[in-house]
């Protein structure tokens, strides 16, 4: 998208969501308004990250690359462990709307540095209208609908229900049909594809995604240990 509509745009659209979903949190009277500030929260968080990410590859050159992007898990890491903590202290204390009220000040300097800080250049020249018809609108829809089927699945197994259900079973074999069937379009059929597989073409790339994808299980078993435990 960003390829597309440029890196500052897309960074000021993810961080208005950000804000927008943070303050929906904060009006929340009830559990679906917060699930629903909650998810428009977590979009533009997403996006933050993806575009700082972005951003960061585009300015620092590949050979200095580790080391800068070093500074930014410092703070990653420092984040992780104190944001939990200071949570916790205004939950107890005040109120819960607190965690979401720390957000406005950083949301705020954002919204106003990322126009002036961020000058990064699109060079796409196309039309608003032209631009829209070259998102892989299809090949994004595929993908989020069959990996969210394919993580309900392995939410669901074992806990909601039984494994051999077709509760768990329906859901896990559609959203494995739609992952392959989503890689065949990206592949052949996408103009513009939103999933680049040339990413996966190294030892490199392979390893490093393999290493994500560990972390990431190891930390949900350690969150689903923790959850079982309370």
């Amino acid at each position: 998208m960003s390829d597309i509509f440029g890196r500052r745009e897309l960074l000021f659209i993810s961080l208005f969501l950000f804000t927008l979903g943070t303050l929906v949190c904060c009006l929340a009277q009830d559990f679906t308004q917060l699930l629903t500030g909650r998810s428009i929260k977590g979009v533009g968080g997403g996006g933050i990250l993806v575009m700082v990410q972005i951003i960061f590859s585009d300015i620092v050159p590949l050979r200095y690359r580790a080391k800068w992007f070093g500074f930014i898990q410092i703070g990653w890491a420092v984040g992780s462990i104190t944001g939990p903590l200071i949570g916790g202290l205004f939950t107890q204390n005040t109120t819960w709307r607190w965690v979401f009220y720390l957000n406005f000040p950083f949301c705020a300097i954002g919204l106003v540095i990322i126009p002036l800080v961020v000058k990064i250049q699109n060079k796409n020249k196309l039309s608003f209208r032209e631009n829209i018809f070259r998102v892989d609108w299809f090949g994004g829809a595929l993908f989020i609908g069959s990996t969210t089927s394919f993580l309900m699945a392995l939410t669901w197994g074992g806990v909601e229900f039984p494994w051999s259900s077709f509760h768990t079973l329906t859901p896990l074999v559609i959203g494995l049909v739609g992952i392959f069937t989503t890689l065949a379009w990206e592949q052949w059929a996408a103009k513009k594809p939103l999933i680049r597989l040339f990413v996966i073409n190294s030892r490199s790339a392979v390893g490093a995604h393999l290493g994500a994808m560990i972390q990431g299980l190891v930390v949900s078993l350690m969150n689903h240990s923790n959850i079982l435990e309370d």
